[in-house]
């Protein structure tokens, strides 16, 4: 029969996401439209053809596999974008990973373990989840073309300009409203500039007007980008890296 691993698998597979993969490329609609099916069959007692078993084992199985190899080595061979890439790759033995995950009831955690460890990564992950939320609730707001902003400046782009900052979390929640362009307002300008690499004026001008205007969609290509990229280091960069 089925057993509850099967169900800690397709979890691990709803959680996918949160590494900046696709739930596609693991079986996963293949595996939930077979494991009922299955499971029903052995709990009412009914025969069941060895191979629907064997065919839900084997895409259980290879769905661990192959997501346990992205996890391990990314989606994309460097080498294939960066022909000089002479990074170490991380290596691990599956099989064996698998086959301890199964008798130690660890599925779940033996793949998250399987991804990349640095401080790095997770903050990236805790970016991409927070980014996503964004776009769902729609509080990526563009900021529209107009002269520079800055200490003064009154109007609807400042309050879209703040509403904007609250969202990535430059700004405090407590700021919003329609109030001038105020110290505070700069210091969260600043904090924007300083995360983007931009000139660090406190003002908003077109430089910064287009980096806060990039689409939400774009930064969340990103952010799956450089977990990818991530995918690609050693587990140890060394006391010194770039």
């Amino acid at each position: 029969g089925v057993n509850s691993q099967a169900d800690a698998l397709l979890s691990a597979l709803d959680n996918v996401g949160s590494h900046g993969l696709r739930q596609e490329t693991y079986h996963r609609s293949a595996i939930t439209e077979r494991l009922p099916e299955v499971r029903e069959l052995v709990a009412s007692g009914s025969p069941v053809e060895p191979e629907s078993v064997a065919g839900l084992d084997l895409l259980l199985s290879d769905a661990f596999l192959t997501l346990g190899i992205r996890l391990i080595r990314g989606r994309v061979n460097p080498e294939t974008m960066h022909p000089t890439w002479n990074a170490p790759r991380r290596r691990a033995d599956l099989v064996a990973a698998l086959e301890q995950a199964l008798s130690q009831h660890r599925v779940v955690d033996t793949l998250e373990e399987l991804g990349p460890r640095q401080a790095g990564y997770q903050r990236l992950r805790e970016g991409l989840a927070r980014y996503r939320a964004l776009a769902v609730a729609g509080d990526w707001r563009s900021l529209d073309e107009g002269p520079t902003l800055r200490l003064g400046s009154t109007g609807t782009r400042v309050e879209r300009l703040r509403q904007r900052l609250i969202a990535t979390g430059d700004l405090e929640a407590s700021h919003s409203g329609d109030a001038p362009f105020d110290p505070t307002l700069e210091a969260a300008v600043k904090t924007f500039q300083n995360r983007h690499g931009l000139d660090v004026d406190g003002q908003v001008g077109s430089g910064t007007g287009e980096a806060l205007n990039v689409p939400i969609a774009a930064r969340i290509a990103q952010l799956e980008a450089n977990l990818e990229r991530w995918r690609w280091l050693p587990d140890d960069l060394g006391a010194r890296h770039v």
